[in-house]
C-alpha cells in the first residue's frame, strides 16, 4: 500500500461493527450489464445475511441505495483490506489471486477471460476456494452458495490459511535466477503470474514472481 495511505475512519468503523465482511470486486473487468451483476451480488449477500465491501472498479458495480450491510469503495490496498475479510470474491486476476492467497483468505472466483479461468481452477485445486463460478451462468443462488461455502467450510478456510502462511515464508525472488529474468521471454520462465494486470498497483512485480511458486504447493 502507498506509504501515505490511511483507511477512512468510516471504513474502519464498518469493519469493526460486526462479523468480518465479504469482499466483492472485479477490478478493471467489465461486468457487461453492471446493474444486473450488482443486483445478483446484493441478492446473494442478502440471502446469506453477509456484510460486504464492494469495489466499484472499472466494471461499474454501483448501488444507488446502499444498504447498511454494504460499504462501497472506489479503490483500496488489498494487502491492508484482505486479511480483515471473511472471503474474497473476485474475477481471478493474477494480482488479486496472489493477494488473497497471501492473506490466507478463502476465495470465490468468477473468471472473465484470459488467464483468469486458469487461476480460478488452480485455487480450487489447491483447496482454497469452492468450484469457480461461471460468468455466463452467474445467478444469485449460485453465488450465494459459493460464498456460503467459502465462509463456512472449515477445510477450505484451513487450506487458505496454510497457503497464506507458506507464501509469507517463501523467498520467490531470492530463488529466481536473475539471468533467467533478464533473458528474452522471461515471463514464460516464471509463469503468467508475473504478467502485469489491473492489480499491479497492489502487488509489485516481485510479488507476482514470488507467488508463481504457489503452483507447486
Amino acid at each position: 500500500q502507498p506509504p501515505s495511505w490511511k483507511p477512512p475512519a468510516d471504513l474502519i468503523n464498518f469493519i469493526r461493527a460486526g462479523t468480518p465482511p465479504v469482499y466483492v470486486g472485479f477490478g478493471s473487468m467489465s461486468a457487461g450489464d453492471a446493474q444486473r451483476v450488482t443486483r445478483i451480488v446484493l441478492e446473494a449477500l442478502r440471502a446469506n445475511r453477509q456484510r460486504a465491501i464492494l469495489l466499484k472498479g472499472w466494471g461499474g458495480l454501483h448501488v444507488e441505495d446502499v444498504p447498511d450491510s454494504v460499504y462501497m469503495v472506489e479503490n483500496i490496498p488489498h494487502d491492508w483490506l484482505f486479511p480483515q475479510m471473511s472471503a474474497i470474491t473476485h474475477h481471478g486476476g493474477a494480482g488479486t489471486t496472489a493477494a488473497a492467497l497471501r492473506a490466507g483468505m478463502p476465495q470465490v472466483i468468477i473468471p472473465h477471460l484470459a488467464d483468469q479461468p486458469f487461476w480460478a481452477q488452480r485455487v480450487h485445486d489447491l483447496g482454497a476456494s469452492p468450484k469457480p463460478v461461471s460468468m455466463n451462468h452467474l445467478a444469485s443462488r449460485v453465488l450465494a452458495s459459493a460464498i456460503q461455502q467459502a465462509v463456512s467450510d472449515r477445510q477450505i478456510r484451513q487450506r487458505a490459511k496454510t497457503i497464506g502462511q507458506k507464501s509469507c515464508l517463501e523467498d520467490g525472488v531470492g530463488r529466481t535466477d536473475p539471468d533467467a529474468l533478464a533473458a528474452p521471454g522471461a515471463a514464460g520462465v516464471v509463469g503468467v503470474a508475473v504478467a502485469p494486470d489491473d492489480d499491479s498497483s497492489v502487488l509489485p512485480p516481485a510479488a507476482h514472481i514470488e507467488h508463481a511458486h504457489l503452483l507447486d504447493l
